[in-house]
């Protein structure tokens, strides 16, 4: 499970606790009124301090009432009025709901390179999120050409080693990982991670996202002596740094799992598993993402030990919950049904399989395209599929593909 490089709440907003931005807002808005700019100042204060420790419930009416009265008194192009559309658009892309914060997105770039200019640092920014948006849904024809014009212009006017040219190379480098373009890639995960060491230093976030991104790239090339390396001190750094139930140490437990399930290290793995997902459902909520994700990696597991009692209610449960949350043609929600279509196969129930195949299959080759790994996975699933469906007298247990 990777996490796409983006800008993280202010570290202020981790440094005080609630108490004091609920009293500055109280104070603000006794003083100067309910919509005073200072008063939305706070608003926006309190929001992000509650999005930073993912109190998502709390976070989002806050986050549409900084908006909303932005919009009004400050008109829908002031720079305040444009960090709370950012706001609202980084909240919606972290819960998922990709379709909500991609409009968001647009409409920040397009009003920064209205009112700043193509160059300007923060419609640079502005970029940058729409693209890794892009990304996350696929849509790698739009979002690689935005990405490498933000990567020329900030290495042009920023410099080749400004942290935000350096989250460019990084998020470039994700995008040409998902189309195979390996050594393009594979180059600019190195750069982005050497770099970071020396000027961010060796435990700050982004090195840290830097270094997991590389080591996520080599298990992905199923090099995994390049891989444990990389994702132990990951998972290390960001245990001793962030925590040991941060969202980002928690992407580092999920990854060490996966290298270490397909190194065949089965008796570490599913304590890891378990972590990862007791922790995802407490911080988190039950149907993010990224507890989704570990759902599925867990059943997954008890899938490889043909413990289809405990594997098919957890299946089911991802494949409802990215339904819900990510849509029916979401790559990750394909991801599912063709992990529960490989449990009904293993199971011999070939005919509730086969459809399910054919629904992943159709979804990856409109999303992804007939040539991507994943897709070309999930056909030869099908086909398998439907030999055996054909030889229902000779059940033998498949040798599925899948990935998560």
């Amino acid at each position: 499970m990777k996490r796409p490089v983006v800008t993280e709440p202010s570290a202020k907003n981790r440094l005080l606790d609630e108490s004091f931005y609920r009293c500055a807002l109280e104070a603000t808005e006794r003083a100067v009124g309910p919509e005073h700019p200072d008063t939305l100042a706070s608003v926006d204060d309190l929001a992000m301090f509650f999005y930073s420790r993912w109190n998502f419930v709390a976070a989002e009416p806050l986050l549409r009432r900084a908006l909303e009265s932005r919009e009004l008194t400050l008109g829908p192009e002031n720079s305040d009025t444009l960090v709370s559309v950012d706001h609202l658009a980084m909240f919606l892309e972290s819960q998922g709901r990709l379709a909500e914060a991609e409009p968001l997105y647009r409409r920040s770039l397009e009003a920064h390179e209205r009112m700043l200019g193509p160059e300007h640092r923060d419609t640079l920014t502005s970029a940058n999120r729409l693209a890794m948006l892009l990304y996350s849904q696929c849509d790698y024809a739009a979002a690689e050409p935005l990405l490498r014009s933000a990567l020329e212009t900030c290495e042009r006017v920023l410099g080749p080693e400004d942290p935000d040219t350096l989250i460019s190379v990084s998020n470039l480098a994700t995008i040409l990982e998902s189309k195979r373009e390996d050594a393009e890639a594979e180059a600019l995960h190195r750069r982005a991670l050497d770099a970071s060491e020396r000027i961010l230093g060796r435990e700050h976030s982004e090195t840290l996202s830097n270094i997991n991104n590389l080591g996520m790239f080599f298990y992905g090339r199923w090099d995994y002596a390049a891989a444990e390396p990389l994702l132990r001190r990951a998972l290390e750094s960001r245990e001793r740094a962030l925590g040991p139930d941060h969202p980002d140490t928690l992407t580092s437990v999920n990854n060490l799992a996966l290298l270490l399930e397909s190194q065949g290290n089965l008796t570490a793995v599913e304590p890891l598993y378990r972590r990862a997902l007791e922790a995802s459902e407490r911080v988190l909520g039950p149907e993010h993402p990224d507890t989704l994700t570990s759902v599925s990696n867990l059943a997954m597991l008890f899938l490889d030990r043909l413990d289809y009692a405990t594997a098919e209610p957890m299946l089911r449960r991802a494949l409802a919950g990215r339904e819900r949350v990510l849509g029916p043609d979401h790559p990750n929600t394909l991801a599912s049904v063709n992990s529960l279509a490989s449990m009904l196969e293993s199971k011999g129930n070939y005919a509730a399989a086969e459809p399910l195949f054919r629904r992943a299959l159709d979804g990856l080759e409109r999303k992804l395209g007939i040539e991507h790994l994943n897709t070309q996975l999930c056909q030869r699933n099908l086909q398998r599929c439907r030999k055996l469906l054909e030889q229902e007298n000779q059940p033998r247990r498949p040798r599925w593909r899948f990935w998560r």
